[in-house]
């Protein structure tokens, strides 16, 4: 809730650093931060949410725009592999 009301005002945000917080429930975040559709690079390090099972391809899913995760460039072959565990759909396949 925090993090919704923090970033509630920022719709077109594109850099955005919330590294070594106590950021826990990565879904939350998740809900939260789809809603930036202009964010382009996130760094989420050293919070427990990043700990969690599959992170950087949950995140790279949630945030189809996102070009830089944790300081690592998102790379094409990455966000393929986000789709197919998550279930979108690729432009390949249609």
């Amino acid at each position: 809730e925090t993090l919704a009301g923090s970033l509630r005002c920022f719709k077109f945000l594109h850099t955005l650093h919330l590294g070594d917080n106590r950021l826990a429930n990565l879904n939350k975040c998740l809900g939260t931060l789809s809603r930036l559709t202009h964010l382009r690079s996130l760094n989420m390090r050293n919070n427990p949410a990043s700990q969690e099972e599959n992170y950087r391809f949950r995140v790279i899913f949630a945030l189809p725009g996102l070009q830089m995760l944790d300081d690592a460039t998102v790379k094409p072959k990455e966000k393929l592999q986000a789709e197919l565990m998550f279930g979108r759909k690729t432009a390949a396949a249609k």
